[in-house]
């Protein structure tokens, strides 16, 4: 409580002083003046009470001024309590004046300076505003998410059995499908982490013989005693293995070689892709507070502009390692991969060729000993006619021939003829033996 005692003034010291000589020599007229003063004292104190109530009603007082003014006093003049200054108001010059009251200086200077607008201002309370509405409570901390163990990841790349369920425009076809790829989420430490749980890619092939094209198989050679027709075989074969053309026959299985080898050729390109796919996605990672569970984690990684770009990246090698096989880059290796089929059909129809050429000999060799015996059993007959003819000659004939000369004769004749026919006849035998000859020669080393 702030209280203010400040000394008296020039004027009222010189009034105690003055009433204190007049109570000393005279004191009827001491009494007298001393109720001329209390008299003045009350009027001033009326006028200043009246104008703070005006001021009241102008401007609300504080409730502190009013305990102020219940509680602050000081003592006056012959020790009677007279009323603080500390009431808000403003003296006016002409309450202050008025019916010759006088108010102690220090009051009125106090009265003064609590009415100055800036003053009265400053010692107001404004009022409480008004209760807003009340707000709302904060809301209650989220749960940790649950620690989640990381799930089985794969480390490369599963491919299903190939799909024979495309129709090639050529020898074979093969199309490989975009990879799939799969993740999970874990927690690690304060963050949600994800793995890589599946990753599968589909491959679908086709394969077929041209029109015109006979399967060259085992069975074919053995049956096939044309050694042309198997040279034949073994030169289609070899030149379409070299991606040439065909002579009307080839393998189903060397044309699914050659695709197979584009499969080979991409998964073996690709895989360094997914790696480099794999390492980039299992390095993510989303703050553990912005995921419930571990759908929303996973969500949250997949929507990473990181993942974005990782699986663009992976698409991207896809493609590249797709047309680099079916540029035929290594061009070679598809006709290593065919004649590692062709090859041994060829190995087996030379053999089968030999044996040929084994027969064909052993049929010549009997051909010419037959031919051989022949050309003897010719001559044979030849020297026989020849020697029936000179018999002939020596029967007699004509009127010196008897009988038994006439029938010699005769079957001399006979002989000679028969012998020229058996001639005539194994001359026939040898030609035939020879074009035999002639034609065992298919089959040349």
């Amino acid at each position: 409580m702030r209280t203010f005692a400040g000394k008296p003034t020039a004027s009222q010291q010189n009034t105690n002083n003055e009433s204190d000589s007049v109570r000393g020599s005279h004191p009827r007229q001491s009494v007298r003046l001393h109720s001329i003063l209390q008299l003045q004292r009350t009027i001033g104190n009326q006028a200043v009470q009246r104008l703070l109530e005006e001021d009241a009603v102008e401007a609300p007082a504080l409730p502190s001024v009013e305990a102020q003014s219940a509680d602050v006093s000081h003592k006056g003049v012959a020790g009677e309590d007279e009323p603080m200054a500390a009431e808000k108001g403003v003296l006016q010059r002409s309450a202050l004046s008025a019916g010759g009251s006088t108010v102690e200086p220090a009051i009125a200077a106090r009265i003064l300076e609590m009415r100055t607008p800036t003053r009265v201002h400053l010692a107001q309370r404004q009022p409480a505003p008004a209760p807003g509405p009340a707000p709302a409570p904060a809301p209650a901390p989220a749960a940790p998410a649950p620690a989640v163990a990381a799930p089985a990841g794969v480390a490369t790349v599963s491919f299903p059995a190939t799909l024979m369920d495309r129709v090639p425009g050529g020898w074979g076809v093969t199309t490989e499908d975009a990879p799939v790829t799969d993740v999970g989420a874990y927690t690690s430490g304060a963050t949600w982490k994800c793995i890589v749980t599946s990753a599968n890619q589909q491959a679908h092939q086709g394969v077929r013989l041209l029109a015109g094209v006979v399967e060259v198989t085992a069975a074919l050679v053995a049956a096939e005693a044309d050694c042309g027709k198997l040279k034949t075989m073994s030169k289609s074969l070899n030149s379409v293995a070299n991606q040439g053309a065909d002579s009307g026959f080839y393998m189903i299985a060397a044309v699914k070689a050659h695709e197979d080898l584009h499969i080979t050729q991409f998964r073996a390109d690709f895989a360094p892709h997914f790696t480099t796919f794999k390492t980039t996605v299992e390095g993510l990672s989303v703050p553990i507070a912005s995921a419930a569970d571990a759908a929303a984690a996973k969500a949250a990684i997949l929507a990473l502009p990181a993942f974005t770009v990782a699986s663009a990246t992976l698409r991207a090698g896809y493609i590249a390692a797709n047309n680099k096989t079916a540029a035929h880059t290594l061009a070679a290796s598809f006709n290593v991969a065919e004649h590692g089929v062709v090859d041994p059909m060829i190995a087996t129809i030379a053999a089968r060729r030999t044996a040929l050429r084994a027969a064909e000999t052993a049929e010549r060799d009997k051909l010419k000993t037959e031919r051989d015996a022949l050309k003897v059993d010719q001559a044979t007959l030849k020297a026989e006619g020849a020697a029936l003819a000179t018999e002939l000659r020596a029967v007699p004939t004509g009127k010196k021939a008897t009988p038994d000369d006439l029938a010699k004769a005769t079957e001399l004749k006979a002989r000679i003829a028969q012998t020229k026919t058996d001639v005539q006849a194994k001359e026939a035998e040898i030609k035939a033996k020879q074009t035999a000859l002639n034609a065992a020669l298919t089959c040349p080393p």
